[in-house]
């Protein structure tokens, strides 16, 4: 994440100096002269009328932007309009705002709202913006600017390049009256497949990375995945964060059949495992299903939210994908056990995951499928070999399979 400020007074303290020994009245008159000067303008759509292409995606979200103040709304407005038509010049933000409390230090907080609302602004690497005081401190006029990756005729042609990638994957996507949890899949299992967890990679920080370069980094991935379930009409915002280690990160927060879940489509790459810890392990599955609709108390093992707006509670379980997919485990159940294993085989799928509910569950897998080697006994003889991960932050067990 990429911001840029810039700030500069301009007091107009020599012409206000010339009146000091006189009335209030004169003082009074002299800064609403000033004022009147560089008054931004309430209407701010004039100035979008130059400009004939808009960026903004028509099936873009308002989850940032209904979590603002009214006041913050008449701020996320003009930088939204100002990025949307990559505006070059400085644009006016609202003097009521300011009026009503609004100052410099809330201009990041609607700057990242928009960006949270719009994953489809891959030109956009930060701001930039001037303040101007009368000489008795109080602000007359702020004025922003966006910071740009790419000229408007660049930028016309890689939108082109997203559209077709964009397509290409919505062709194959569940229709419109299929389940949100298949679309929140299609759109994970997707991004894995087609993408390569890279730190060197091209305009990572953005959605062109994802969808034409096929290399990205986690705000890449996050906001691709934002991108292409907002195209399937669903409620999806990119969130910022960190991670066990400090470093800054990105996911998703999503809404699926009416209940909140977090999404990291990044830690569900198995290509992004290979840069940290696990660089060791070898011949694990491309996806995990770890990250894959999750509740707060399993996020927040692993990820610090820094939260830009107020975010919804999320506590169902009902859309996990190990409950969703039969591999979530309340007790120590040998026939769900055997359902799962012969669901994976019969999928040829030469990998099973099942998660447990507690740590105590968890211990007792442990114990009878490794240390007891129970596991042999759920699969045929035709299988010579079984490797395993365990997983006891996640209170998963991975198991693979060959012949």
């Amino acid at each position: 994440m990429h911001r840029g400020k810039r700030i500069t007074l301009m007091i107009f303290v020599s012409v206000l100096m010339l009146y000091l020994g006189g009335c209030g009245q004169v003082i009074q008159e002299l800064e609403q002269e000033v004022s009147d000067l560089v008054k931004p303008s309430e209407d701010e759509t004039e100035e979008a009328k130059e400009y004939s292409v808009s960026f903004e995606l028509e099936n873009a979200g308002t989850f940032a932007y209904d979590r603002l103040s009214e006041d913050e709304k008449l701020w996320y407005d003009s930088i939204n309009q100002m990025l949307a038509y990559r505006m070059d010049e400085e644009v006016d933000l609202s003097m009521k705002a300011v009026a009503n409390g609004l100052t410099e230090e809330n201009i990041d907080k609607v700057y990242n709202a928009v960006m949270m609302d719009h994953p489809e602004y891959f030109y956009v690497e930060g701001y930039e913006y001037t303040k101007y005081l009368n000489g008795l401190g109080d602000i007359v006029d702020i004025e922003i600017r966006g910071k740009y990756t790419y000229s408007l005729e660049e930028c016309e042609k890689r939108q082109e390049e997203i559209k077709d990638a964009v397509d290409e994957i919505l062709w194959l996507a569940p229709s419109d009256e299929a389940d949100d949890y298949e679309k929140i899949r299609y759109v994970y299992e997707t991004i894995i497949e087609q993408t390569d967890y890279d730190l060197n990679a091209p305009d990572n920080q953005s959605i062109y990375s994802v969808l034409v370069g096929k290399l990205s980094v986690c705000q890449g991935y996050a906001k691709t995945t934002q991108y292409l379930l907002n195209e399937l009409g669903m409620e999806c915002s990119i969130v910022y964060g960190k991670v066990r280690d400090g470093e800054a990160h990105s996911w998703n927060i999503v809404k699926c059949n009416d209940e909140y879940y977090y999404l990291d489509t990044t830690w569900g790459d198995a290509s992004y495992s290979m840069v940290g810890e696990s660089a060791a392990i070898t011949n694990t599955p491309e996806i995990s299903y770890d990250y894959l609709c999750i509740t707060g108390e399993q996020l927040e093992k692993t990820h610090e939210i820094n939260e830009v707006v107020d975010l919804p509670k999320c506590n169902s379980l009902e859309d996990n994908y190990y409950v969703r997919e039969g591999k979530y485990f309340y007790d120590y159940d040998e026939e769900q056990l055997q359902t799962v294993f012969d669901e994976s085989l019969e999928a040829e799928d030469p990998s099973i995951t099942i998660k447990c509910d507690t740590e105590e569950i968890y211990e007792k897998f442990y114990e009878e499928l490794i240390e007891n080697q129970l596991i042999f006994s759920y699969l045929s003889s035709e299988y010579e070999t079984i490797s395993y991960v365990e997983d006891e932050e996640q209170l998963t067990l991975s198991f693979w399979v060959t012949k």
